[in-house]
């Protein structure tokens, strides 16, 4: 659009003709920095210029979408600066922890391996972050939502707030690895673990194509005082 303006779309191949999946506004920042601002999440991209291409350091700065889909900050090496070409590995660290979540191996920006840490010594394999069809609650939103009222145990006492946890939906349809991801009341976060333990064989697998594959999702849940 300009010297330090750009526009940059990104397509996808279905039945043999390309769709437009996303549209990122690009917006020079720094001299080793840009604003980059999408439907989905804004964020900065740092980088620094090698031998083989950059090195990224890409920073969440809000989520704008109110789905809370998305709380890491990646970095690795990519043969160019815009759009990203992932070669060997990168690495993507929890905004609200600073804990290692994904760590991913690519070759000429194809996926070789992924790793999803739920502790320092133990990992998920192939947890996919790009995928066809998302996970979806069996019976909808709404069956969800019921099962939440239902089912919920409101602490005693002054506690409010939004409690957010992570977990894994693997391929059979079964949640494993539920992480907090904030801790603002250890009363209000321990009922959302249980909350989403009831949830533990209701889901509906995420796909890429035909296959179901394991996927994570994230999990708000807002507290208000009565």
């Amino acid at each position: 659009k300009s010297k330090n303006s750009y526009t940059l779309s990104t397509f996808r191949k279905r039945d043999q003709n390309w769709e437009k999946t996303l549209e990122e506004g690009i917006r020079r920042h720094s001299d080793t920095s840009f604003f980059i601002f999408s439907p989905i999440d804004d964020y900065i991209r740092f980088y620094k210029e090698v031998r083989n291409g950059f090195l990224i350091h890409d920073v969440l700065m809000t989520n704008t979408d109110g789905t809370y889909e998305t709380f890491y900050n990646w970095e690795g090496l990519s043969k160019t600066l815009f759009p990203i070409i992932r070669t060997g590995i990168w690495r993507a660290y929890s905004s609200f922890t600073g804990d290692l979540q994904f760590e991913e191996t690519y070759d000429n920006n194809s996926l070789k391996e992924s790793k999803y840490w739920i502790s320092d010594s133990s990992y998920i394999r192939d947890v996919f972050r790009y995928i066809s069809e998302p996970a979806m609650f069996q019976g909808g939103k709404d069956a969800l939502k019921t099962l939440i009222t239902n089912n919920l145990n409101y602490p005693r006492g002054n506690h409010h707030g939004i409690v957010i946890v992570s977990f894994v939906i693997l391929s059979n349809g079964e949640i494993t690895a539920i992480k907090p991801l904030n801790n603002i009341d250890q009363n209000l976060t321990r009922e959302v673990i249980r909350l989403v333990n009831l949830t533990r064989t209701k889901w509906t697998p995420a796909k890429i194509g035909d296959n179901n594959v394991n996927s994570i999702t994230y999990f708000p849940f807002s507290f208000t005082l009565r």
